[in-house]
C-alpha cells in the first residue's frame, strides 16, 4: 500500500501548493529503499514529508530490485478533503 505523504503544516498555513519527483528502490521484498528526492517546487517545503511516507509504501514482492520514480502532487483542495471540510 502507499500512505500519501502528510501536508506540512507551515505550508498549510502559507497556503502553498508544489510538487515532489522522488526516486526509490524496490527490493525483493516489495519494501522500498534508498529513496531520492530528484527535484521539487517550492524548495525545502514538501520533501521531507514526500520520503517519510515513500519509505512507508510496500509494493508486491518482484524477482529483481528495480529503480521506481514517482511524482507526487501537494494541492490545498487535497488538505481540505483530508480534514474533512
Amino acid at each position: 500500500g502507499t500512505i500519501q505523504p502528510k501536508y506540512p503544516e507551515t505550508a498549510a498555513r502559507r497556503k502553498l501548493e508544489g510538487w515532489v519527483k522522488v526516486e526509490f528502490t524496490i527490493n525483493e521484498g516489495g519494501w522500498v529503499g534508498d529513496v531520492v528526492i530528484l527535484d521539487s517546487d517550492p524548495k525545502g517545503i514538501f520533501e521531507q514529508t514526500t520520503v517519510e511516507a515513500v519509505q512507508t509504501w510496500k509494493y508486491s514482492p518482484i524477482p529483481t530490485p528495480i529503480r521506481a520514480s514517482q511524482y507526487i502532487e501537494f494541492k490545498l483542495e487535497q488538505l481540505q478533503y483530508y480534514q474533512g471540510k
